[in-house]
């Protein structure tokens, strides 16, 4: 896995064992992170200035390739696409939405115009369509083939969305209210609520776990881990955490949930319900980029 550290200027490499392989020095400072489709490459979001942000691809095999233009807007969560041969970066301002970029060219392709604010967006596993969600409480959802806005769909107005996943299957979407204290269950295809599961209010990320059959809010305050069964509608643990949660991700199997605090980088094991390892880490991260195929007995990433 990436790691990056924006006051250090560094991206360090782990193990899934949270032993350290490799650190990489940025002449700027790194943001959020994400591993290409086949595990050659990390893209890190560099910000300029205040407001202007650009790209760089970190191959396996160790230096950089070309840094990409910068761009006038904001942007957040590098993806890649499906098939490695673009990224896309949630857009916000007056052109916000989703900016595909060609990874061939590091040029943009084009901008699906959606709103102002996006919060999170979610790709299908054919990579076809995407789900954005836009504040203060709405979906947009992509056609990425065709490059449009197919529809928005509003939300409750008590809900003050801000999280969103797919389930297991991608029958239903999952967004997180805030305010309400409930997860809310969508049909994919209609957008219509089907569920609902209530939880603590309050600000929390939405991660997705064991393929999407669990999912899991990460608490802000008091810092805490709540799992949620959503087979069966209910909450399934409780995990209390020394401090807060700043980058979160989850390991392509499912098994294993990776959370960097201002001080240490855990692992929780989904299946036993605990942490089973813990590291320091040398400042305060940003992001975490994982692996994006199943565990490997084998390190593969060395970048020196």
């Amino acid at each position: 896995m990436g790691v990056s550290f924006p006051q250090e200027q560094e991206l360090l490499v782990y193990d899934g064992d949270l032993a350290a392989a490799d650190t990489l020095p940025f002449l700027v400072p790194p943001g959020t992170l994400a591993f290409g489709a086949d595990g050659a490459s990390i893209a890190a979001l560099l910000e300029l200035h205040p407001g202007e942000f650009a790209f760089v691809l970190v191959p396996r095999t160790g230096g950089f390739s070309f840094v990409s233009a910068p761009f006038a807007d904001s942007l957040k969560q590098p993806t890649f696409s499906r098939d490695g041969r673009a990224l896309y970066f949630l857009a916000s301002g007056s052109r916000g939405g989703l900016s595909v970029v060609d990874l061939a060219t590091l040029a943009e392709l084009r901008r699906v115009e959606a709103c102002a604010d996006p919060i999170e967006f979610r790709l299908m596993r054919d990579g076809r369509r995407a789900f954005l969600l836009c504040a203060p409480g709405e979906i947009a959802e992509i056609d990425l083939e065709l490059g449009i806005l197919l529809r928005k769909q509003a939300l409750d107005g008590s809900c003050a969305a801000r999280g969103i996943l797919l389930s297991s299957n991608e029958t239903a979407l999952l967004v997180w209210c805030t305010a309400a204290g409930k997860l809310m269950i969508l049909d994919r295809v209609t957008l219509a609520p089907l569920d609902s599961v209530a939880a603590d209010p309050g600000e929390a990320m939405l991660i997705p776990m064991r393929g999407g059959r669990i999912a899991g809010l990460i608490y802000a305050a008091p810092p805490r881990l709540v799992l949620i069964d959503l087979g069966g509608r209910a909450s399934t643990g409780n995990l209390a955490l020394e401090d807060a949660v700043l980058a979160a991700a989850v390991s392509a199997g499912g098994r294993f949930l990776y959370l960097a605090t201002g001080a240490r980088l855990l692992r929780f094991d989904v299946e036993r319900r605990g942490i089973d390892r813990s590291i320091g880490l040398p400042g305060r991260p940003a992001a975490i980029a994982l692996w994006p195929a199943s565990w490997e007995p084998k390190m593969r990433w060395f970048i020196r």
